[in-house]
């Protein structure tokens, strides 16, 4: 929220399937940290549903990406193409977050 602020972004449609995929990917992963003391078997079930949310957020930067660069380089798309890397950069921390989960379940149990 902050770099939409410093850059004064306006298309906010552009963003939203990016924003849900990670809202998705926040709360699926949030599920997972949950079922570690109970069940690790689920945390890694949880782990593997967080990081398909995670590949979700890198497929919609991928497009969105592609769409920005088809049409003219402004000052407007730079702005746009570096808030879309924020974004793609969360998806990323998402699946090293659900590897680092699905490890420490598979530790837990043994």
């Amino acid at each position: 929220m902050r770099e939409w602020d410093l850059y004064k972004i306006e298309a906010a449609g552009t963003y939203l399937g990016l924003l849900d995929a990670t809202a998705g990917g926040v709360e699926d992963l949030l599920l997972a940290v949950r079922t570690i003391a109970k069940d690790p078997k689920d945390t890694s079930q949880s782990a593997l549903v967080s990081k398909k949310s995670a590949n979700e957020i890198r497929r919609l930067y991928d497009v969105e990406l592609g769409r920005l660069f088809s049409g003219k380089l402004t000052m407007e798309v730079m702005k746009s193409r570096e808030l879309l890397r924020r974004l793609d950069v969360v998806g990323l921390r998402l699946n090293e977050a659900a590897d680092v989960l699905a490890d420490a379940a598979v530790k837990r149990r043994a």
